[in-house]
């Protein structure tokens, strides 16, 4: 009887658990670093994203910190969004004060969410300014101060790419879409760490308009149709994103400036191993490259070159019409397979942004001025970027540089 009661209590004990967490079809969570001056941005997400709203299908899932300078509340809070939900609602739980630029508090967060939300899939997207590559706040860089990913000004810290990676591997979380809802992401350096961690990557290669992505269109479309893949969700992103700053030129009769991409991640190593056995070559033709990167207009923040990013796709083709026998095509089909999805506002077209960007700046002298410079050699052991370490761009980057001072 013992025997018998202890397996009934066995049974009903599994069937309450696997009843009282169900499992949905996507989790979708949002990191919301608003500690800083996006913080006025935040509650018209958390507005957008809840004229959607969680259902049985999809869960979307927040931890939102804030600096409370439009009257709101200054600490960190974790919500499952639901349809007609207000951010000053009730939150699931109250954290305090969290440092959003620890990669310890971005872990907690993906573990917490997969394993209270679980889904077939997740995505994560990332919310804060952004800055590629380098991913750390820099305050004296050419043309002012500027942000980057999960930069917290309670508590003056930020996350570099490399603590990304970290604190996503540590989580052993199944991530199928990493979306960076934030300024100048979507560089080759910032995806090749990032490659065996999710199968999709969404990002902006251009600086955001304040009003970032468009929650509530995306999240209608993976409501409507929640068996859809990471990369149908990625489209849907993307497409989006052009509509609706289309749709509020309309309304306020002012262009916005964006671009976006989504980068099928398995195929940015193939990418990185093209450009790694062409690099070499480059200083072969250095008048041509010298004369291409003159010409080329870089991803930057207002009235200054940096952060020296410029289009993959456009330095290459470039050099490409002008040596024709040489391999540069190759970095071009390599592209193809990788950025499945892109947009742009008419005045990026003649600039190049077919959707990755690369670090390159025009001088030593750029070089040597950029504060977090020194991080693009191989030599670096502070937060090493992984790119500079197995590519050989930089190497030949060093060389372009040495023979171009100013």
């Amino acid at each position: 009887m013992r025997c018998t009661l202890r397996l009934l209590l066995v049974f009903f004990t599994a069937l309450l658990s696997s009843t009282a967490v169900a499992k949905s079809k996507w989790t979708v969570l949002v990191y919301v670093v608003a500690d800083n001056n996006l913080d006025g941005y935040a509650p018209l997400d958390f507005e957008e994203i809840s004229r959607v709203g969680s259902d049985a299908n999809i869960n979307v899932v927040a931890q939102i910190d804030r600096a409370g300078d439009s009257e709101g509340w200054t600490n960190t809070r974790r919500f499952l969004i639901r349809p007609g939900d207000k951010i000053d609602a009730s939150p699931l739980e109250n954290l305090g004060e969290q440092n959003m630029g620890d990669p310890e508090t971005l872990k907690d967060f993906v573990n917490w969410g997969a394993q209270n939300f679980p889904a077939d899939r997740t995505a994560l997207i990332i919310w804060n300014h952004g800055s590629g590559w380098r991913n750390a706040q820099v305050n004296n860089a050419p043309g002012g101060g500027h942000k980057y990913v999960a930069s917290d000004d309670s508590d003056g810290d930020a996350l570099y790419n490399s603590e990304v990676v970290d604190a996503l591997r540590a989580t052993g979380e199944n991530i199928d879409l990493i979306g960076f809802d934030a300024c100048l992401m979507s560089t080759i350096e910032t995806w090749y760490g990032l490659a065996n961690l999710a199968a999709v990557g969404v990002g902006s290669q251009d600086l955001e308009p304040g009003t970032g992505w468009f929650y509530d269109r995306f999240l209608s479309n993976l409501k409507k149709d929640p068996a859809a893949s990471p990369e149908q969700l990625a489209r849907w992103i993307v497409s989006s994103y052009k509509e609706g700053y289309e749709e509020l030129g309309e309304i306020t009769q002012v262009a916005e400036s964006y671009t976006l991409a989504a980068i099928d991640l398995k195929e940015v190593k193939k990418l990185s191993t093209t450009l790694s056995e062409i690099s070499p070559k480059l200083l072969a033709d250095f008048n041509d490259v010298d004369a291409v990167r003159d010409g080329l207009t870089p991803f930057h923040i207002p009235d200054s070159d940096w952060p020296h990013l410029v289009d993959v796709k456009k330095l290459f083709d470039e050099l490409h019409g002008m040596n024709p026998q040489r391999e540069y095509k190759s970095i071009s089909k390599a592209l193809d397979n990788v950025v499945f999805a892109s947009v742009r506002s008419e005045d990026r077209v003649d600039q190049g942004s077919a959707g990755i960007s690369i670090y390159f700046p025009r001088t030593m002298e750029w070089y040597q001025a950029d504060p977090f410079g020194d991080a693009y050699r191989k030599s670096n052991e502070a937060y090493p970027v992984a790119f500079v370490q197995d590519v050989s761009w930089a190497d030949f980057l060093q060389e372009y540089l040495k023979k171009k001072p100013h």
